[in-house]
């Protein structure tokens, strides 16, 4: 018996013969032996590539005859393997979908792969790569995918890996593997101040608006992403909380002398299942004193709306005071007390033009409710507020954007002329007019055998098909505008 490699081809194998007349060899299978006289001796050899795979055993019967006797020979050869098959993987790419609970070490997917060659050339192994991999395990031997850590749709909502099967001998084979992560209802709703204040005057009438309170959930569209506001301490009904706007509005008239200044707590919820989630914050509200005097506003309450993209520094409203009084005590400088925690807006001290500080954007917040207090040079000076409510009007600043990068459909040859194929939908964060959406199909569809819906984006058989003249697939291009 003799063991050759699957990929050799100049193994040379000794027969001795003597006063051979003639030759025959039985059981080369495609005839990859041969035999050939060399230096004075008959050698089998092998005259093709050998395959493991294809054959792995060879029975060849050799028969020497001189004419008059008849010799026979049996070689038994035993192909070898040898690393020359790289593994296949199962598929080419592999998804899942989960919740963001998803506790850890769950099995998301099981990847595969085979190996036609032996021992270990055959033996496959598993790896996974890519940019957050680090978040899960693959068990090295089955091939199983695990989540190794708490996942977070808000932090990342999906993952685009590669799962490596490699053998010993260092052949691969990758797949996709496409992960998706889906939200739940996991974040309470996030103010965006730790702590609010007001200023009010005592005599200020009911039904003022003092100051809007805002609340922002991380999660996904939907219900979870809801808030509505509440009042758990009005401060004896001093107080009320519109439940969508967040606007704190006075309830009765204050007095300064019997309570200067008052503590709210406002709870702020998401409508998510199966249980809201919320969060508090607390309000201080500052109640002014009346003085003889005072700096008077032209305007106890100011409303101005800009555009949302309106330039920084261009001036948006310009508040006036004035005082009965004279000389220094009737020198006014203006300032704001409150609602410009985050410093969208500047007034000029002497003239009290309020002024753009820095960018506005209508998607984050569309209105302000501004303080501003008008002091005089008196000692101890004298003052007054005003509330300046600056709405913003949206501009068109953000296009449409498709709920998926890819449709795909199957529809029949024999499809009825306005049969629908696939639903197309495309969101716009702007509002109103600026954020209604059309739709149109810009490329692929030549002979206009298609047709979409300009409003709810459905793409419909335009013209009757044939499968034999357009082929099976068509690569048509949206638009949304």
């Amino acid at each position: 018996m003799k063991e050759c490699g699957d990929d050799v081809v100049n193994v040379v194998l000794p027969v001795t013969l003597s006063s051979m007349t003639s030759l025959a060899v039985g059981g080369n299978y495609r005839g990859v032996f041969a035999l050939g006289l060399v230096q004075g001796e008959w050698k089998m050899y092998v005259k093709r590539l050998l395959d493991r795979e294809e054959h792995n055993l060879y029975i060849i019967n050799v028969t020497a005859s001189d004419g008059l006797f008849v010799s026979q020979a049996t070689f038994e050869i035993t192909v070898l393997d040898t690393n020359d098959n790289s593994p296949v993987c199962d598929q080419v790419v592999y998804t899942a979908s989960f919740p963001e609970d998803l506790p850890v070490n769950s099995v998301l997917l099981r990847v595969g792969a085979t190996d036609a060659d032996l021992g270990v050339s055959g033996w496959v192994q598993y790896s996974l790569h890519g940019p957050g991999s680090q978040d899960f395990s693959m068990n090295p031997d089955t091939g199983e995918l695990k989540s190794s850590v708490t996942l977070d749709h808000e932090m990342m909502p999906s993952y685009r890996l590669i799962a490596q099967a490699t053998d010993g001998g260092g052949k691969w084979c990758r797949s996709k593997v496409q992960l998706v992560v889906t939200d739940v209802n996991d974040n309470p709703p996030i103010f965006t101040l730790s702590h609010y204040t007001a200023s009010i005057y005592e005599d200020t009438a009911n039904k003022a608006l003092l100051t809007r309170i805002q609340a922002i959930d991380p999660d996904e569209e939907g219900p979870g992403r809801m808030v509505a506001y509440s009042l758990v301490d009005s401060a004896g009904g001093s107080f009320s909380i519109d439940k969508s706007s967040g606007i704190v509005v006075l309830e009765r008239v204050l007095d300064r002398e019997v309570q200067s200044a008052y503590q709210i707590t406002v709870l702020a919820s998401d409508q998510g299942s199966p249980l809201p989630l919320s969060s508090l914050v607390n309000v201080t509200i500052t109640v002014l004193d009346i003085n003889d005097n005072p700096p008077v506003f032209e305007r106890r309450d100011q409303m101005v709306t800009v555009l949302e993209d309106v330039g920084v520094g261009t001036e948006v409203l310009r508040v006036y005071a004035a005082s009965k009084d004279i000389g220094t005590n009737a020198e006014i400088t203006y300032s704001i007390r409150s609602g410009n925690e985050h410093g969208k807006f500047h007034i000029h001290p002497l003239t009290g033009a309020i002024l753009i500080a820095q960018s506005l954007d209508y998607e984050t917040c569309r209105d302000y409710f501004l303080t501003v207090e008008a002091r005089d040079g008196g000692t101890p000076p004298l003052s007054a507020i005003s509330t300046v409510n600056i709405n913003l009007t949206d501009v068109n600043d953000n296009a449409p954007m498709f709920n998926h990068d890819v449709y795909s459909a199957v529809v029949s040859e024999d499809a009825n002329i306005g049969e629908s194929v696939v639903q197309l939908l495309a969101e716009d964060a702007d509002s109103q007019l600026n954020g209604a959406i059309l739709y149109s199909i810009v490329s692929g569809d030549r002979d206009n055998q298609f047709f979409i819906d300009p409003l709810s984006g459905v793409i419909k058989v335009n013209k009757q098909l044939d499968h034999e003249t357009e082929g099976k697939q068509k690569n048509m291009q949206q638009q949304v505008f």
